[in-house]
Formats: C-alpha cells, sequence, structure tokens
C-alpha cells in the first residue's frame, strides 16, 4: 500500500529561482495552488533543473528489487486496475456543479462569432459539463463520450428537449475515440473539454489520444481538462499516468495557456475516502 506526501526539500540547482519560488515549489506542505498565464511561464524553472531533480527523487536505492507487486492507495477508492466504480461516483457527485476549467473556456467563447459551436465532452459521465455547455449558449452542439452506459443513461435523462436536439450521446471509451471520430467523420471541433477525464486513459493510448486532440480542435479552439501531478497519492498505482510540471510544460509547449493552475491539497476523492491531491487544471488554446 502506498501513500505519497509532499515531496522532502530538495537542494536547488537553479540559482536563478527566486525565495518565492522556492517556497512555493519545495517548503510548502498542506495546500499550495499556483495560477499561471502565459506571461508567467518565463519565469518558471528550467525543463532540465526539474527533470533532474525528478530523476534524484526516484532513484532506486541501492540493493533495491525494481519488481514490485502493483500497490494499492490506502485511503482512498481506486482500485488497483486504475479504476473506479463509477456508478457509485457518479451517485456521489451528483448535482454538482460543472467544474471551473469547462466555465473558463465557455466564457473565453463569448466574443466568437461563429454561427454554430462543436464541443467534445470527453468521459462526460453523468452530464455536468455537458449541461453547462448547453447552457452556456445555444450555437453549442456536444458529442458527449463515455465508456458508461450507466453515465449516459443519466445525462440523457437529464436533459431537456432543447438540450437533447443538440447533444450525441456515444458510448465509447477514451482509448478508441480517435478510431470513432474518423470512423463517423468527426474532424474538426471548437472546444474539446476533458474534465478529470485524461489520467484514466491507459497510458499505451494517450500519445495517440493527445495527438488527435491537438488535430481536431480548429485553431484558436479549446481544450480544458486536468492532469495529475507525480506527487499525487494514486501515483504509485500508475506512475506513467501522472506528469512533473516539466513533462506537462513539454506536453502544452505548441499551445496558448490561458489557465494553469497547480494544486497539492489533502482533500476528499469524492467516494468517502481521503487522498493526497497534485492536480493541474489546464484551460489552453490551439495556436493559429
Amino acid at each position: 500500500m502506498c501513500f505519497y506526501p509532499p515531496r522532502p526539500q530538495s537542494p536547488l540547482t537553479n540559482a536563478s529561482l527566486s525565495t518565492d519560488r522556492e517556497l512555493a515549489r519545495y517548503a510548502a506542505r498542506f495546500v499550495r495552488r499556483r495560477a499561471f498565464d502565459a506571461s508567467a511561464r518565463s519565469h518558471l524553472p528550467s525543463h532540465d533543473t526539474l527533470l533532474a531533480e525528478d530523476s534524484v527523487s526516484h532513484a532506486h536505492q541501492p540493493g533495491e528489487s525494481t519488481a514490485r507487486p502493483v500497490p494499492v492507495p490506502r485511503r482512498s477508492t481506486l482500485t488497483p486496475d486504475y479504476q473506479r466504480d463509477w456508478p457509485e461516483y457518479f451517485n456521489a457527485v451528483k448535482d454538482q456543479p460543472p467544474r471551473d476549467t469547462c466555465l473558463r473556456a465557455l466564457a473565453a467563447f463569448k466574443q466568437d462569432p461563429r454561427p454554430q459551436l462543436l464541443a467534445i465532452d470527453i468521459a462526460c459521465g453523468e452530464g455536468r459539463d455537458t449541461r453547462a455547455i448547453l447552457a452556456a449558449d445555444p450555437r453549442w452542439r456536444v458529442i458527449s463520450t463515455d465508456s458508461s452506459a450507466d453515465g449516459l443513461r443519466r445525462l440523457r435523462e437529464s436533459l431537456t428537449s432543447d438540450f437533447a436536439v443538440r447533444t450525441q450521446l456515444t458510448n465509447v471509451d477514451m482509448e478508441s475515440l480517435p478510431a470513432w471520430a474518423t470512423a463517423n467523420n468527426i474532424t474538426t471541433a471548437d472546444f474539446i473539454n476533458a474534465s478529470f477525464a485524461l489520467p484514466f486513459c491507459n497510458p499505451t493510448h494517450f500519445p495517440a489520444l493527445w495527438t488527435w486532440i491537438t488535430r481536431t480542435l480548429r485553431p484558436q479552439g479549446r481544450f480544458a481538462g486536468q492532469f495529475f501531478g507525480d506527487r499525487d497519492e494514486w501515483a504509485c498505482v500508475r506512475p506513467k499516468s501522472h506528469y512533473t510540471r516539466a513533462q506537462l510544460d513539454t506536453l502544452l509547449a505548441d499551445w496558448h495557456i490561458e489557465h494553469l493552475e497547480e494544486v497539492e491539497k489533502e482533500g476528499s476523492d469524492a467516494m468517502g475516502g481521503t487522498k493526497w491531491h497534485h492536480v493541474f487544471h489546464v484551460v489552453a488554446q490551439k495556436r493559429a
């Protein structure tokens, strides 16, 4: 079993880091929130510095075996195969508001002059974000996808007649989404939303999914979603589903970052458990 608390303070190898940045990255022990916009990115530590720190932090001790059983978080409801009891999760989050990243992206579209707008809501679950997109502007149509038939049923039953005619519900998992889109001639979208979804994509398939997201968004289209950080408690179950800040910077290097907030805190896992959260909340615009 495993529990990842905040990483202990590490020696700094980049002398240009300010005292505030050192404290923000290394000394905060309970809750750390940092918001970044495009202008702030130039003041971040270098990729090489962060990658070097991570390599040191994760190095095996002499004589330590690299073959370990898959651990299970001791305090939360994640399964050993990095899944959740989704019907129970939907029950737990029923009537919760839409995600802030989704709302931020929608607000940025208010000045868009296009007469029609298409959103794809990846792993939409019970549909809190789908409903928010539909309510934001009558120009929106939404393709809501999820691997859970139960989640899609809940979403369908929650839609008004006006919302229903602008929504396409699709029972497909994230790993199969690029192939499904090709088969159904879904070639472009204005907005792709993936609230707390992408970490649950099989890491083997994630590069193809991210390439599809990038290719499908039109120029100046937007992505909104979350990535789990390497200090999240669940990182011990499937490390490849978690990112260092340097790795996330690389992934988003070709995007215009409209909102990036890094959060570390002790909190609920939404299903009665407790975990240490390390999450990146992202709204990013595809460059023209």
